[in-house]
């Protein structure tokens, strides 16, 4: 990823995010990345980096259950009952869970408030189907910029 953006490989691990943490690549290179035409466009076989409704067609299929990640935990509970497997649940989650970094609204700011409003213009073009498709609202999108 820091080589298609033009960037020193031999950074990786010697910078930190905005909370501190040793970071691979910035916030902001990580959503220019995502949102390049032409580097997705190179790494179109790689699902990581394509919008989710590109590669699971919500609008296509009439699936039974969504899982998000924010409520992770509840929704493989509910899942596994629907489906009579609540007895997979003694071994879901069994070393406790933590919340992500991204997880509290000062810190979606603060990530969100590095990135130039072309930027965050670029990336709400490029996932809207999936805020669409899953129900998201883009004001979580709408903070103010540098």
């Amino acid at each position: 990823m820091l080589k298609s953006e033009g960037k020193d490989p031999s950074l990786v691990g010697t910078r930190t995010d905005i909370t501190g943490h040793k970071a691979l690549v910035t916030f902001e290179e990580f959503i220019t990345f995502t949102t390049n035409t032409s580097v997705v466009n190179k790494y179109r076989g790689d699902q990581h980096w394509m919008p989710i409704a590109e590669i699971c067609f919500p609008c296509q299929f009439n699936y039974d259950f969504i899982i998000k990640i924010e409520n992770m935990k509840d929704d493989v509970a509910y899942t596994l009952k629907r489906i009579g497997e609540e007895k997979l649940l003694q071994y879901m989650f069994e070393k406790g869970g933590h919340e992500t970094k991204s997880s509290n609204l000062s810190s979606k700011e603060a990530y969100l408030s590095q990135l130039t409003p072309d930027l965050v213009s670029a990336f709400k073009d490029r996932f809207s189907k999936d805020y669409h498709s899953f129900n998201y609202s883009m004001d979580v999108l709408n903070v103010p910029q540098r």
